[in-house]
């Protein structure tokens, strides 16, 4: 399973310049909340919010513990959701990639 850790490391945008990944993730990505998939991720990287701040409620000490299992719940959420949009939107960015040429203005 490959995992992208930014719109560089997706294969079909790693040649284009950062504005044109931009440019192309953008139009792709909203379409991608059409699929399932894409709301389940989404929920998944809620729950794992819910439950950073409960494991961090439990084994901190009292709003700073909780601040930081949130913010390490939504670390791992939001690694899960981009996981998951980046997959749903592959199709639609390889479309867009081969229809620009690469120039997009």
């Amino acid at each position: 399973m490959k995992i992208y850790w930014t719109l560089s490391s997706v294969p079909e945008l790693a040649s284009l310049p950062r504005k044109e990944r931009g440019v192309i993730w953008r139009a792709c990505y909203y379409r991608t909340f059409r699929q399932k998939n894409v709301w389940f991720g989404l929920i998944a990287g809620v729950i794992c919010v819910g439950l950073g701040s409960s494991l961090g409620r439990e084994f901190g000490h009292g709003s700073v513990g909780e601040t930081v299992g949130v913010m390490v719940g939504a670390g791992i959420g939001c690694f899960i959701f981009f996981q998951v949009a980046i997959r749903a939107a592959l199709p639609a960015i390889r479309i867009a990639v081969k229809r620009t040429n690469g120039k997009v203005t």
